[in-house]
C-alpha cells in the first residue's frame, strides 16, 4: 500500500511538472515567436534555455530545503496538504517537478539537434 501512494505521489507531482512546463512552453514560446518574427529555431532555443533556467531554481530550491532542517509544510496546513499527497513532503513534490522540467528542456534540446 505504501508503494501504491509512493507512485501516485511521484505521477500527480510529474502532472505538475507537465503542466508547468506546457505552460512555461506556450508562453515563452509565443512572446519568443513575437520577439523573433516567427522563426522557429530562435524560438525553441529560448523556450528551452527558460525551461532549463527554471528547473535549476527548483532544484536550488530542494538543495536548500534539504539543508534546512524543517522543510515541511506548516502544521496549518498539513491536513489539506495530505489530502493531495500521501507520502511526498514539498520538498518531493518541487524537485520532482523541477526534474521534469529539465527532462521536457533536454526534449526540446533533441528536438533542435534534429532539426
Amino acid at each position: 500500500m505504501k508503494l501504491k501512494n509512493y507512485l501516485m505521489d511521484i505521477l500527480k507531482a510529474m502532472v505538475i511538472g507537465l503542466i508547468t512546463s506546457g505552460t512555461v512552453i506556450i508562453l515563452i514560446g509565443i512572446i519568443a515567436l513575437i520577439v523573433n518574427r516567427g522563426s522557429l529555431l530562435p524560438s525553441l532555443t529560448v523556450v528551452r534555455s527558460a525551461l532549463c533556467i527554471i528547473g535549476a531554481l527548483g532544484l536550488i530550491i530542494s538543495a536548500a530545503m534539504l539543508i534546512k532542517k524543517k522543510n515541511d509544510v506548516s502544521e496549518d496546513y498539513e491536513k489539506e496538504w495530505r489530502a493531495h499527497f500521501k507520502q511526498f513532503n514539498l520538498l518531493g513534490v518541487i524537485l520532482t517537478a523541477s526534474s521534469v522540467l529539465l527532462l521536457s528542456a533536454g526534449t526540446i534540446d533533441s528536438l533542435l539537434y534534429i532539426l
